[in-house]
């Protein structure tokens, strides 16, 4: 059973990282002429157009499970459409698939966060039933504590398919941002590798323990994605 469980898990991680790869590398081809391919931007670029997505379907109508099921069916579809195989190596790279066991080991152990029956759980609850309430907050006080991550969770839990699940997705936002990382260590200068060295030894001091890996992990490498392209514009 045990081994069952852990399959079924792993392939759900595999799955919502295909799915988000695809929204990332339509956002990009919408919106950025580069021909480019980058498995670490494409997984960055999915995670924030997903959640604009989810901010403009929560102002009309709960995240339901209809809508969750289409997001994941159209995410997939984009990810067979946009991914060209024969021009991505990373598909069999094997410093790629070395890391993507890796973060699916931390995914794997990961646990619920201190915070998940205080305001993860809630809001995610309150928004796959409702709509944007405006002045919730009045009658609830947990709700004053929104998270742009959790609508995307939100937008990507299925009913007692996905609803622990989900609570891995910091892991996957963690593995695309560090294979951006390894992506661009070879055409950085020495200040950004630098820097690079910095923001591993961080997160590995700071997120030591599974269960450490919240919401606040994606808001960090956001920072730290800030912080990366004024080195390169500087």
């Amino acid at each position: 059973m045990i081994i069952l469980n852990t399959l079924f898990f792993v392939s759900l991680m595999i799955f919502y990282s295909l799915v988000i790869v695809g929204y990332g590398a339509k956002f990009k081809s919408l919106f950025f002429e580069n021909d480019i391919n980058s498995i670490g931007e494409f997984g960055i670029y999915g995670f924030i157009f997903l959640y604009f997505l989810s901010i403009l379907i929560h102002f009309v109508l709960p995240i339901n499970f209809i809508i969750s099921f289409i997001i994941l069916a159209v995410g997939i579809y984009f990810f067979f459409k946009e991914i060209k195989f024969k021009q991505n190596k990373w598909l069999i790279d094997k410093k790629f698939i070395f890391l993507f066991f890796i973060f699916l080991l931390l995914a794997i152990t990961n646990h619920f966060h201190d915070d998940a029956y205080l305001y993860q759980i809630p809001y995610i609850n309150y928004a796959k039933n409702f709509k944007i309430i405006f002045g919730l907050v009045t009658i609830n006080d947990y709700a004053a504590y929104g998270h742009g991550f959790y609508d995307i969770l939100a937008l990507l839990s299925l009913p007692k398919i996905s609803e622990g699940s989900i609570f891995s997705l910091p892991v996957i936002f963690l593995a695309f941002f560090i294979i951006f990382l390894f992506e661009n260590v070879k055409k950085s200068n020495i200040y950004t590798k630098v820097f690079f060295t910095t923001i591993i030894i961080t997160l590995c001091l700071r997120y030591y323990q599974s269960k450490d890996f919240g919401t606040d992990l994606p808001v960090l490498i956001l920072i730290f994605l800030i912080q990366i392209n004024l080195i390169n514009f500087l």
